[in-house]
């Protein structure tokens, strides 16, 4: 059965990866921001799930969290875009996923806080650090 979900999982990789250089090929404001795929585009949903496999797939909680890091600010900067363009409906679901991997973010965070790995307190002064200048 895991099988599967990887073999899902690889075959959703590949398509976002195929589409890439045609979503790249956007508006000149997408492709100045880090947003990539808006929540507007019928693809959205595809890049939130990549998004969450690459969360999955990292190696221990430092990991995600820095992952959740990028995920949060590209879902800021979609909700951005999306109060320009005044799309309330996908300014929300930005919004929606933005608060989600927040949530998730804290949830690592404080699994980095309780472990006993070496060097975990300087792991949580740099997550700190992003997350100021996030501010």
């Amino acid at each position: 059965m895991k099988e599967n979900y990887l073999a899902v999982f690889a075959v959703l990789a590949f398509s976002l990866i195929a589409v890439a250089p045609a979503i790249a090929q956007g508006t000149a404001e997408q492709n100045a921001s880090e947003a990539g795929i808006l929540p507007d585009s019928f693809l959205y949903d595809f890049d939130v799930i990549f998004d969450d496999l690459r969360h999955f797939l990292a190696s221990d909680s430092y990991a995600k969290v820095k992952i959740d890091i990028e995920i949060a600010n590209e879902r800021l900067e979609e909700l951005r875009i999306m109060v320009v363009k005044n799309k309330i409906d996908a300014s929300k679901r930005a919004e929606r996923e933005h608060e989600r991997v927040l949530k998730r973010m804290q949830s690592e965070i404080d699994s980095v806080s309780n472990g006993d790995e070496p060097g975990n307190e300087d792991r949580i002064q740099e997550i700190e650090a992003t997350v100021n200048a996030h501010d």
